[in-house]
């Protein structure tokens, strides 16, 4: 987007996937003043943790689409403790980290981390409202009444 804005030859922008930086977009590299932040997560929490190194999330693949990849665990909400290695269809595998390593240290049941989609235009597709968070306080939710019309 900030070649395009630059070159001063589109006038018009897919703005949604710049909304939300999923985890593809965010990749790129962003060398301009425009520093888009994302804004897109899907809450999980952790639901088992049988295994020493593992732990399982409720989101799998009818909560998060995979085409682009798998999802990221946010860095600002536990990032560094866990990495999303493989979706079932309604359960996510973590692998719990620590420095890189894997950690069966400390044990992470019940708690919350939020994902970022790899792509986000399929993974709203699954979602019947957004909650809007700002600074830990839920500030509105949107219903969104065109859920699932993509055919």
């Amino acid at each position: 987007m900030e070649f395009d804005v630059a070159s001063g030859a589109y006038t018009e922008i897919q703005p949604g996937t710049y909304v939300f930086m999923d985890g593809h977009y965010g990749t790129n590299g962003w060398a301009g003043e425009l520093r888009l932040r994302q804004s897109l997560f899907i809450a999980s929490t952790i639901m088992s943790t049988c295994k020493p190194g593992r732990a399982v999330c409720d989101v799998g693949l009818k909560g998060v689409a995979v085409d682009s990849g798998l999802p990221r665990v946010s860095q600002t909400a536990g990032g560094d403790r866990f990495r999303y290695v493989a979706a079932n269809d309604e359960h996510g595998i973590l692998m719990t980290m620590q420095d890189g390593m894997a950690d069966s240290r400390t044990d992470p049941l019940g708690e919350r981390v939020l994902l970022i989609p790899g792509h986000c235009d399929p993974t709203c597709n699954l979602y019947a409202e957004y909650v809007g968070i700002r600074d830990g306080i839920v500030e509105c939710v949107w219903k969104i009444d065109a859920r699932g019309l993509s055919q």
